[in-house]
């Protein structure tokens, strides 16, 4: 999501801006591209400094395309341990919230109903931060593009072995993510867009109907 797995069956929760842990985890190998090491360093270290600079109040886009044809788009905001997200199809939008308190979700402008269930969403970067490998492709004045591989399972694709994410740290903060991975009998393309700012608004528990 910002939603990594939009389109899996798997539903998978982690605590929303949370800064990734990185004691005890085991470094991933890293490939640095050419003659990149000199400007580098170690990777690992950099992209777990650039998911922890986002920080825990950001914002998303994700867009999910399916071989198939469909288009899902996700419109998300995290705000420390809360998080607000707008999916939208070609068919519906539903809008959801989760808070310590619960999880609700409504049709924009409906009710709010209050889910028993685990809400199909999960914020993305303290996944993104224990990859098992990573490989520098490019770097420039103010940008670091890199490819990380993970277990397919930990991103919530059960059905396929590794996912490879494209990662765009620009300054020192994780910016956007981008890869493919099979969703069921479709290949899904997800895109995010991540951005901060001083003003976003906080993420509150809505008053659910009745």
């Amino acid at each position: 999501m910002l939603v990594v797995s939009a389109c899996s069956d798997t539903s998978t929760t982690t605590d929303a801006g949370n800064t990734p842990p990185s004691a005890g985890v085991e470094s991933a190998a890293t490939t640095v591209a050419g003659s990149s090491a000199t400007l580098i360093g170690d990777a690992d270290e950099l992209l777990s400094g650039a998911i922890a600079a986002v920080g825990t109040r950001y914002e998303f886009i994700t867009s999910v395309d399916l071989t198939g044809g469909t288009l899902t788009l996700v419109a998300g905001r995290i705000y420390d341990d809360a998080s607000a997200y707008l999916i939208t199809t070609a068919a519906s939008e539903l809008e959801y919230v989760i808070t310590p308190d619960g999880r609700w979700v409504r049709e924009p402008g409906d009710q709010w109903v209050t889910l028993q269930e685990v809400a199909p969403l999960v914020d993305p970067l303290s996944i993104l931060a224990t990859p098992t490998t990573i490989e520098v492709l490019a770097v420039d004045d103010t940008t670091v593009t890199m490819a990380a591989t993970y277990l397919g399972a930990t991103l919530g694709f059960p059905d396929t072995d590794e996912v490879t994410i494209e990662l765009v740290i620009t300054g020192s903060r994780l910016t956007s993510l981008r890869y493919q991975a099979a969703a069921g009998p479709n290949i899904a393309t997800v895109d995010t867009k991540i951005s901060t700012a001083l003003d976003i608004a906080p993420v509150t528990a809505p008053i659910p109907a009745g």
